[in-house]
């Protein structure tokens, strides 16, 4: 993740705006957004400050056979699906995690009022992926 700069999280949001923009049915959209949303959030849920072998979090990895993660939606990261091959054809030189966590930060951006909540500002890199 060191080779991650403001130029790659604006290319991620850019990115995710093309993908949003390429889909015409509001429901698919609205799917394909929310997954993306889910995703991130999903990956950092099981965050355990107790453990102290393995506290996970945002690490680029969840279990999708997990209860926790029942309804995440199985066509938002998978070998053929947009998010994933965006990734590996285009930023599978930062972790998944950081991926993961800027593409949701452009869908909270760009679903906002005036695409008012932009997380830019605050955006930290350097997650690694388990």
């Amino acid at each position: 993740s060191s080779c991650f700069t403001v130029a790659t999280y604006n290319s991620i949001d850019a990115d995710i705006e093309t993908l949003k923009n390429e889909i015409s049915d509001e429901g698919a959209r609205s799917h394909f957004l929310g997954g993306i949303l889910r995703l991130a959030a999903h990956d950092f849920m099981d965050f355990d400050p107790f453990n102290t072998q393995n506290q996970m979090g945002p690490d680029g990895c969840f279990d999708p056979a997990h209860p926790a993660n029942a309804g995440l939606p199985q066509d938002i990261w998978c070998r053929d699906c947009a998010l994933q091959t965006l990734y590996d054809e285009k930023y599978s030189f930062i972790s998944r995690a950081d991926f993961w966590i800027a593409s949701a930060n452009a869908v909270v951006r760009q679903t906002s009022v005036n695409n008012a909540l932009d997380l830019r500002e605050t955006f930290v890199w350097g997650r690694e992926d388990a």
